[in-house]
């Protein structure tokens, strides 16, 4: 049975949906709990000599997750497999479940998804969230790849001005940890937008055994906010 270490949360999740639990022998702090597992710091600082001593037979990374000097200082000692999930059908292979979901709502809403303040990062066009949000009925309105930043030295959402015109605001409460005063906040700065919503992260930048359910949340949300109710 291979010893397996996993150095992203929703990997844990996925394996642990898969009846994979016990062979997970190290995960990070941020990973859900895994009986009989040795955490192993955290996704940005893993300690590479304890996941060593556990003697994995495999090392599950994300290269969006890890740092370039932890994965190669991991690769030179272990077994290492990177995933990479950009697409829903991805996504749902990885988690066992390989079906297509069924075509998005219409009509799409323009949306805008912050991933981080001071700097400022938003989620571009080709990841695994942006994909999700096209699956949900939604177009991201920042077209730039991967996790841009803000026009000039704009470190909050008010520099992308009118970018914002009537766009949904998604606040993930992960990486940061956004909350309903940024989001009565903004919706006192930022009157032009469509509406803003504190959405759980989980369900936007978690891969895997979440992406069905992800996906039923946020179509929902999608018919919420077309129909300007509440969700």
């Amino acid at each position: 049975m291979k010893r397996i270490v996993s150095l992203v949360p929703c990997i844990t999740e996925t394996l642990l949906a898969r009846g994979l639990g016990d062979r997970i022998v190290g995960r990070t702090r941020y990973c859900p709990e895994v009986p009989g597992a040795t955490e192993i710091g955290g996704v940005w600082d893993p300690s590479i000599d304890q996941i060593a001593s556990l003697t994995p037979d495999l090392v599950l990374v994300d290269p969006e997750e890890q740092r370039p000097e932890d994965l190669a200082a991991l690769e030179a000692r272990l077994p290492v497999t990177r995933l990479t999930v950009r697409t829903i059908a991805d996504a749902l292979a990885f988690a066992g479940s390989p079906a297509l979901p069924d075509a998005p709502p219409a009509p799409a809403l323009p949306v805008i998804v912050p991933i981080w303040l001071r700097p400022l990062r938003l989620v571009g066009v080709g990841s695994y969230c942006d994909a999700l949000l096209r699956a949900s009925g939604f177009f991201n309105k920042i077209t730039n790849e991967g996790y841009p930043g803000g026009p000039g030295d704009g470190d909050d959402l008010p520099a992308l001005g009118d970018a914002l015109d009537g766009a949904c605001l998604l606040l993930p409460t992960e990486p940061w940890a956004f909350d309903e005063e940024d989001a009565a906040r903004y919706t006192g700065t930022i009157p032009a937008l469509r509406a803003i919503r504190v959405v759980d992260g989980r369900d936007l930048f978690w891969y895997g055994s979440r992406t069905p359910g992800a996906l039923t949340r946020l179509r929902a949300l999608h018919r919420a906010l077309r129909g300007g109710g509440a969700a």
